[in-house]
């Protein structure tokens, strides 16, 4: 397992400055020594030593201003969480200029309360920080903390990749990021006011490494609610208001001469994440996104059959006769990322005749594609 000082030896942004815990040299101090689990320091000195004139004491957090007209009402933080299937150690550095304000290492777990840490209230100047992260196997990722009036904290994902983003909530304004449009409140409570309680949540990820135009439009029943449009720097997540349930949702997110265009209409929540970058508007997924297709009869025999479409194309299907308690497994039956619609029919079997039913499957990472039959049949992405 990397020490704190091994991984931060790797680190371009650390060079020669100096860190809370650390001399120069190399040595370590009583406060920061390796068996720590976690180490969370800030530092006010640059690699000539000389004190930032406009920060607080060296000893305290959040970083601030020493004029209150630069610094938020909140400060901002970071959340970092482990989303993959192992442990994994990193450290994060969050830095202004050659100044490293924050550092942390420690271990995530792959589950459980360990698996995400929370670092709140570190930086209350208004500003963009760099935010740089390497893992104990060598993943690095780079992103930005901007403090100001609508970004949220910062979140550290250690995945497949180690992604860095930070999200503002649009309801649909969020501030300078957006450019104006239409939307039409409905609803009890009323939408985008106030949030639904449960059902479809939508994000809008800026993934590149430019700000980008962008336009979002929400159609439910078959009506415009939301048509706007946002230009999000580099790392932000457009964040919008939960659509409740038991209503057709459309989504059009453009950007880049590219339009994406997905629905749902589903009895439960959904998660859709997109995402935009240099080459247009995908699904927000994981590299190794995809799933095997496991169904599981829980009733008498019968054909079961499914069958899974993506932008109305047919792209898998499988078609199987199970015995009761019987399962089937199907490698690799879901191709890549996206948003799938699943259709699953069960044979007769002695009790009346086919049944069907359809759902909304949102695939971002690798995991199982679970239709379970019984009076009914029904389909669950599952990790």
């Amino acid at each position: 397992m990397p020490t704190r000082r091994t991984v931060l030896a790797s680190l371009s942004v650390v060079g020669a400055t100096s860190l809370a815990g650390c001399d120069a040299l190399g040595r370590t101090s009583p406060e920061s020594t390796p068996e720590r689990e976690t180490t969370a320091s800030r530092a006010t000195s640059t690699s000539s030593g000389t004190a930032a004139a406009e920060a607080t004491s060296s000893s305290s957090l959040p970083y601030r201003a020493a004029d209150e007209t630069e610094n938020v009402d909140r400060p901002r933080g970071v959340v970092v969480r482990n989303v993959g299937v192992e442990s994994r150690f990193a450290t994060v550095v969050v830095a202004r200029g050659d100044e490293t304000v924050f550092v942390e290492s420690a271990d995530y777990a792959p589950q459980g309360t360990g698996r995400t840490r929370r670092y709140p209230e570190l930086v209350a100047r208004r500003g963009t920080y760099e935010v740089y992260v390497e893992t104990g196997d060598g993943a690095t990722g780079r992103g930005v903390l901007r403090v100001d009036d609508v970004h949220d904290d910062a979140v550290v994902e250690l995945g497949p990749a180690v992604r860095v983003r930070q999200t503002v909530r649009c309801a649909p304004d969020c501030g300078a990021i957006s450019r104006g449009g239409d939307a039409k409140p409905f609803g009890n409570p009323r939408w985008p006011e106030v949030d639904a309680w449960a059902g479809y949540t939508v994000t809008v990820a800026n993934a590149g490494e430019n700000t980008h135009d962008v336009r979002v439009v929400f159609d439910v029943d078959g009506e415009t609610v939301l048509d706007y449009r946002y230009r999000p720097p580099r790392g932000t997540v457009l964040g919008f208001p939960t659509v409740p349930p038991l209503r057709r949702l459309r989504v059009t997110v453009e950007a880049n001469g590219d339009r994406w265009r997905g629905r749902l209409d589903e009895d439960r929540s959904v998660a859709l994440p997109l995402a935009v970058d240099g080459d247009g508007v995908r699904v927000d997924a994981w590299p190794d996104a995809g799933a095997d297709l496991r169904v599981r009869n829980e009733r008498g025999p019968r054909t079961v059959t499914v069958t899974l479409t993506r932008s109305g194309n047919r792209v898998a299907e499988w078609s199987g006769e199970l015995d009761e308690n019987g399962t089937a497994t199907v490698d690799d039956f879901v191709p890549g990322p996206g948003l799938y619609r699943v259709v699953m029919t069960l044979g007769d079997g002695g009790d009346g005749g086919a049944r069907t039913s359809t759902r909304s499957v949102v695939v971002t990472r690798h995991g199982l594609l679970l239709v379970r039959a019984r009076d009914g049949v029904d389909a669950f992405f599952v990790r």
